[in-house]
C-alpha cells in the first residue's frame, strides 16, 4: 500500500494536503476488498459461491446506508466482520430454517431498518441533511431487497432467499448494537 501511494504522489495525485485521507481511504478499499474474498471463500468451501457474491450484495449497500455498530478498534471490527459473516454463511448452508420463520424474520427486520436507519456513530455524526439521505437510500435499498427476497421465495430458490434474510438479520444486529451502544454513550 505504501508503494501505491508513492505512485500515486509522483502522478501528483497525492501531497501533503490529501494523503492522510487517500491512505485512509486506500485501506478501506483493501479492507473491503479482503471482506468480499473472505466471505467468497467460504461461500466457494462450504459448495456455492453464489450464495457468497450474494450475501456481500446484500449485505454491503445496505449496511453502509443504514448504519449499525462500530467497533472501538480495527482489531473487534474485522474479528467481528469475519465472525459474522462466516456464522451467517454456516447458518445459510447448514441450518434448515422454514419458510415461514424467514418472512417473519424479514418482516421484523424491514421494521427494525425503518424504525431506526440510519444509525450513526459518535465519531462520525451525520447532519439532518446526511440523515435524509442516508435514510432514504437505505430504505430504497431494502426495498430492491426484498422485492428479491420475494422473488426467489416465488422461483423455489429457498437457499437464495435465506441468504438475503440472513444478510438482513445481521444488519439489523447491527442497527440495534450500534443504538443502545450510541445512547450509552
Amino acid at each position: 500500500m505504501n508503494r501505491l501511494l508513492r505512485k500515486l504522489q509522483l502522478l501528483g495525485y497525492v501531497d501533503s494536503s490529501n494523503s492522510e485521507v487517500i491512505s485512509f481511504g486506500l485501506k478501506r478499499i483493501r479492507d473491503f476488498i479482503i471482506d468480499i474474498a473472505g466471505a467468497l471463500l467460504c461461500a466457494a468451501i462450504m459448495g456455492n459461491l453464489f450464495v457468497g457474491v450474494l450475501f456481500e450484495f446484500t449485505y454491503v449497500p445496505l449496511r453502509v446506508y443504514a448504519g449499525g455498530y462500530h467497533a472501538s478498534s480495527e482489531k473487534k471490527c474485522t474479528l467481528l466482520s469475519w465472525g459474522s459473516a462466516i456464522c451467517c454463511l454456516l447458518i445459510v448452508f447448514y441450518l434448515s430454517i422454514p419458510a415461514w420463520f424467514l418472512h417473519i424474520l424479514m418482516a421484523f427486520s424491514a421494521i427494525c431498518i425503518i424504525v431506526l436507519s440510519p444509525v450513526e456513530s459518535a465519531k462520525k455524526p451525520l447532519s439532518s441533511n446526511e440523515k435524509n439521505i442516508f435514510r432514504k437510500r437505505s430504505l430504497m435499498i431494502l426495498f430492491f431487497e426484498i422485492a428479491f427476497y420475494c422473488l426467489f421465495i416465488l422461483s423455489g430458490m429457498e437457499m437464495y432467499a435465506k441468504t438475503m434474510c440472513i444478510a438482513i438479520v445481521l444488519i439489523v444486529s447491527g442497527l440495534i448494537a450500534g443504538h443502545y451502544s450510541e445512547k450509552s454513550v
